[in-house]
C-alpha cells in the first residue's frame, strides 16, 4: 500500500524519548460539535515543548499551504461546506463556501447565518479545481499541507496527497508527549497550550481561524519538525487507517 510504504522506514525509528509509540494506536476523538472548554491543567507559563537542534533542511516559506475545512452532513455523510487555504504568512489564498452535493440534514458547526449561503456557493468540482491549483501547482510539484486532522479535509474534497508532504498538528507526537496524552487534543486546546491564545470565541469553528492556528502551531516548532523528518524520524502518529486511501 503506497500510504504504508511512504513512511515505513520512518516508523521503525523512535521519534523522541518518551513519545507515544507508533505501535500503540492513537485514540481519535470525534470532531466536537461545540467548542471544547480549555482544561485548566494546560494553563502554565511553559507554552512550548522543549526544542531539539535546528534542522539542516528547512523548506522555503512558499512551500507550505495551510488548509482547514468545515463540513455539513447528509445523515452520517460529511460534505464540504467551507474551506480556507492560507500561505506561510497567514495570507488567505482561498476562503469559500461550497454547495452541498446532497440534502443537508445536519449543519454541524456551521453558524446559522451561513446556511443560506451554501445554496448559491460554487460547486464541489469548481472548488476542488481551485484547491488543486494551489496545492499541486504543476504536475511534479506538491505543496506541503499544514493543518489539523488533514485527512478529514482530503476526504471531503475527495483528493489525495503525499504523506511526506503533510504536517499535521493533530498527531505531532512532541505535542502529545508534552500534554501526556495518547488522544488527539482539540485544536483550541493545542492553540491555548502552545500559543497562549484562544480560538473559537466568536464562532465554534471557522476555517480561516483554524488554518492560521494550525500554521502558527507548525511554525512554532518548524525547525524541530523538519529536523526530525530530515533525520528520517517521522514525528507524527498515523492517521486513522480508514483514511489511508487519501494519502500516497
Amino acid at each position: 500500500m503506497p500510504f504504508a510504504r511512504a513512511i515505513h522506514s520512518m516508523r521503525s525509528k523512535t521519534c523522541e524519548p518518551g513519545c507515544p509509540s507508533h505501535d500503540r494506536p492513537l485514540k481519535y476523538l470525534s470532531p466536537p460539535l461545540t467548542r471544547q472548554p480549555v482544561r485548566k491543567s494546560l494553563h502554565n507559563n511553559n507554552h512550548t515543548p522543549e526544542h531539539s537542534p535546528a534542522s539542516s533542511k528547512i523548506y522555503p516559506p512558499q512551500s507550505y499551504i495551510a488548509i482547514s475545512t468545515q463540513a455539513v452532513y447528509s445523515g452520517q455523510t460529511p460534505m464540504l461546506a467551507r474551506i480556507a487555504l492560507a500561505d506561510y504568512w497567514g495570507t488567505i489564498l482561498l476562503d469559500t463556501f461550497v454547495q452541498p452535493t446532497q440534502h443537508v440534514t445536519h449543519y454541524g458547526t456551521l453558524a446559522h447565518q451561513y446556511h443560506q449561503q451554501l445554496h448559491a456557493a460554487p460547486t464541489l468540482d469548481v472548488v476542488r479545481h481551485q484547491v488543486m491549483g494551489h496545492i499541486h501547482p504543476t504536475q511534479n510539484q506538491n505543496k506541503i499541507l499544514v493543518g489539523y486532522a488533514i485527512w478529514t479535509s482530503l476526504a471531503v474534497l475527495n483528493i489525495s496527497h503525499p504523506t511526506i508532504s503533510t504536517r499535521d498538528c493533530a498527531v505531532f507526537e512532541p505535542f502529545l508527549h508534552h500534554l501526556r496524552t495518547t488522544q488527539m487534543p482539540p485544536l483550541p486546546i493545542l492553540t491555548n497550550r502552545f500559543l497562549g491564545r484562544n480560538i473559537g470565541i466568536i464562532e465554534p469553528e471557522h476555517p480561516v481561524e483554524s488554518a492560521r492556528a494550525a500554521l502558527d502551531l507548525f511554525r512554532s516548532n518548524e525547525q524541530r519538525w523538519e529536523g526530525l523528518i530530515d533525520q528520517g524520524r517521522w514525528p507524527s502518529s498515523l492517521p486513522p487507517q480508514a483514511y489511508a486511501i487519501y494519502f500516497t
